[in-house]
């Protein structure tokens, strides 16, 4: 069969949703543990892929600025702001706080906490509480 033959043809596709099969207790935190529970799994990498994923994620998502309010909320900010280290330098120092296991609550909490953060700023209305 030709892939020509089937030009003239019309395609019409509907959906409709079935509002008695809605499940409404499912709620944002819902969501985000299933986002943590996907970003937690390593998906087979291994341990040098992972902090290379996130030293990549970390060079392209957030500037200066915005990676020594991380350290700052890990308690790790003051001696890299005193010896004006570079972007690369407090990189370095994030990936290793985080990729220690005993940091693994607070880097949770973080990272729970700019996702409300994330949320809050896109919100229409709630973006103008927001002082990031």
């Amino acid at each position: 069969m030709n892939n020509n033959d089937n030009c003239g043809e019309n395609v019409f596709f509907s959906l409709d949703e079935d509002k008695d099969n809605v499940n409404t207790d499912i709620n944002d935190n819902d969501y985000l543990n299933l986002l943590d529970d996907f970003e937690n799994q390593s998906n087979g990498l291994t341990h040098e892929e992972i902090i290379e994923s996130m030293t990549i994620e970390y060079k392209l998502k957030y500037n200066v600025k915005e990676l020594l309010v991380i350290c700052d909320y890990y308690g790790i900010g003051k001696e890299l702001k005193i010896n004006k280290c570079c972007k690369e330098i407090i990189i370095i120092h994030l990936v290793d706080f985080e990729n220690i296991p005993f940091n693994n609550e607070i880097v949770t909490k973080r990272r729970e906490l700019w996702r409300y953060i994330n949320i809050l700023k896109n919100d229409k209305f709630m973006k103008k509480y927001v002082i990031w």
